[in-house]
């Protein structure tokens, strides 16, 4: 809960949520959900996708990315490092793919985890009462 708190204040910082019309306590729902949808691996866990919004978070706002990037583009970015492995099997897209595993054949061999990731990511923007 504490490294969403974290992601959260990243957002905040960075954007005036009511002017892209996302209320505040939504995207803190999302973000904790997609944060329970981190397992407990070595390395694509919660903490590997906080450190990936902080160096997204990092690299918008210390370069000129901010006037080069619409608002809507930087939010993007942002989201994206947050949910860029929810999910995550602990496995490679090879591994998936070599043994015909249910989400290779969902996928159709290509790209399997970004896929997965991706499909989850807006699956749980879609649950009730986030």
């Amino acid at each position: 809960l504490v490294l969403c708190s974290i992601i959260g204040k990243f957002f905040e910082t960075m954007f005036n949520l009511n002017d892209l019309n996302i209320d505040t306590s939504t995207l803190a729902r999302y973000i904790i959900e997609v944060g329970k949808n981190y397992h407990d691996r070595p390395f694509h866990n919660l903490q590997h996708s906080a450190c990936v919004t902080h160096f997204a978070y990092k690299l918008l706002t210390t370069t000129d990315a901010t006037e080069k990037l619409s608002t809507y583009h930087q939010f993007a970015i942002l989201i994206s490092a947050v949910v860029h492995d929810v999910d995550h099997p602990g496995n490679t897209n090879l591994f998936e793919v070599n043994s015909a595993s249910d989400l290779a054949l969902r996928y159709n061999d290509q790209a399997v985890l970004e896929n997965h990731h991706c499909s989850t990511a807006f699956r749980l923007m879609r649950k009730p009462n986030l």
